[in-house]
């Protein structure tokens, strides 16, 4: 049924709300309030868990929105620590933080610093350690990365910005294209990384969805 919802948002000429982020210890039920360096008209705007107990990844932006932190605290001690800093002249866009995925004791995400959007890999101290993609063109999408044989997933406009296409990355920088169809290409990928959705379409073609090995590309049905 319908129903009413009321979200606390100030008014022009009202102080915006102060942002804290806490943590809940379940065994001692103890709340701690994390020593996050946040300005006062901050925006927390992920959080997500890593694989490492004693690093939640915070994180946040200024008000401009032209400065993202990403920080790692420890839940118990409730310290944080910089582990990257992204900034833009302009803004940060919402794809940098929406793209953000932990595995094991790394994190990617995509940014736009060379003024195009790639991605980007990191280890969990905020070392950078590799540009996955590079070019003059745009990653839209950024899938996920497979452990077991080392390769990233994505979608970019590589042929051109009216078209997407669907691509993986091994360890050796060795890019392959995984769709086959010229148009517009939507992965959705299996938890396994070993199958994906595409949705592909164009001027002259309404959507068709296949899947197909992630590996190869390789057309197992269509939908």
């Amino acid at each position: 049924y319908p129903g009413e919802f009321r979200y606390k948002y100030p008014v022009a000429g009202a102080p915006n709300s102060r942002v804290t982020v806490m943590t809940f210890d379940i065994k001692n039920r103890v709340t701690r309030t994390l020593k996050l360096p946040l300005d006062a008209d901050g925006y927390v705007p992920r959080i997500q868990f890593t694989p490492e107990a004693d690093k939640l990844a915070v994180v946040t932006l200024n008000r401009h929105q032209n400065r993202m932190d990403i920080y790692m605290a420890n839940p118990l001690s409730t310290e944080c620590k910089l582990a990257v800093r992204e900034e833009n002249e302009r803004y940060i866009g919402e794809q940098a933080y929406g793209s953000l995925k932990f595995y094991g004791n790394h994190f990617a995400y995509i940014s736009d610093r060379s003024g195009y959007k790639h991605i980007y890999w990191y280890n969990l101290t905020g070392q950078l350690e590799r540009q996955v993609t590079k070019g003059n063109y745009d990653v839209s999408d950024f899938y996920g990365y497979d452990p077991q044989t080392a390769r990233f997933y994505y979608a970019s406009h590589q042929e051109s910005p009216t078209r997407t296409a669907v691509y993986c990355m091994d360890a050796k920088g060795r890019e392959r294209k995984l769709s086959t169809e010229t148009g517009s290409n939507q992965a959705t990928l299996s938890t396994s990384l070993k199958y994906f959705l595409d949705v592909h379409s164009s001027a002259h073609q309404p959507p068709v969805t296949t899947l197909r090995q992630a590996a190869a590309g390789k057309l197992l049905s269509t939908m």
